[in-house]
């Protein structure tokens, strides 16, 4: 496990404002911790797993923690942003700029079809844009002229509907192309029948924290593993995606 070496900014103004560090790779990270509760921590390891399991351009990440020492100077301020236990950090993409209508265009049809895909698979309803504005969630590598993904926190969440996404989504025509055509169905069903064997893995990889909501490990979370495993198992059915 990597620790933390070097806090620096605050990045966003979000609700979750991760911390921009320098791990002992000498790498930097945005790092995400208490300021996310145990459901969002396990929802940004799983959808980041799964995410790249699938070919998305989310960046590569790890678990990450706070060097044992006493809380003073910035790593004691970190531990105030940030709380206690593992964190999760996913690594920084240099020269990212927040995607808008016009960049969004410039996505190739497949990639919109994998994420929007993606995004109803796993309950991510967090990825808004219309013509009044939103919170779309995704950033333009301007170096690499590419597509990045990023924050999945609020996923898994039982609210987000067909007619959600088709609603607010950034990608919500090609999500309604996909559930008109029988031919997209079975490829994105097959797509997540592929990937959806490594769940045993991803549930015995939580860090122990993420369990429990205090630092002492006296409270559990109360996550719901088998509810999450039974919400990506209906669109690996090809009758579930009417739901």
């Amino acid at each position: 496990m990597l620790i933390i070496v070097e806090p620096t900014t605050t990045a966003g103004d979000g609700v979750t404002r991760p911390r921009l560090c320098r791990l002992s790779d000498d790498e930097f990270y945005y790092v995400k911790g208490r300021n996310l509760t145990p459901q969002g921590l396990v929802n940004e390891f799983i959808c980041a797993r799964l995410g790249q399991a699938l070919g998305l351009p989310v960046p590569d990440f790890e678990l990450a923690q706070l060097p044992t020492i006493p809380d003073i100077g910035s790593l004691g301020d970190l531990r105030v942003d940030l709380g206690f236990g593992v964190l999760f950090a996913s690594k920084r993409v240099p020269n990212l700029m927040e995607i808008d209508l016009t960049r969004a265009q410039r996505v190739s049809p497949e990639e919109r079809r994998d994420l929007v895909a993606f995004d109803y698979w796993v309950g991510n309803a967090d990825r808004t844009l219309t013509e009044r504005g939103g919170n779309p969630n995704l950033f333009w590598d301007v170096d690499r002229d590419s597509l990045v993904v990023l924050d999945h926190n609020l996923a898994f969440d039982a609210d987000a509907s067909l007619d959600v996404l088709l609603a607010s989504h950034i990608f919500k025509n090609d999500l309604l192309e996909i559930v008109a055509d029988a031919a997209l169905r079975q490829h994105y069903t097959e797509s997540f029948q592929g990937v959806i064997g490594v769940w045993p893995e991803l549930v015995d990889n939580i860090p122990e924290e993420w369990l429990y909501s205090d630092e002492m490990m006296t409270i559990e979370a109360k996550l719901d593993f088998e509810g999450m495993h039974a919400h990506l198992k209906r669109l690996c059915d090809p009758n579930g995606w009417n739901a």
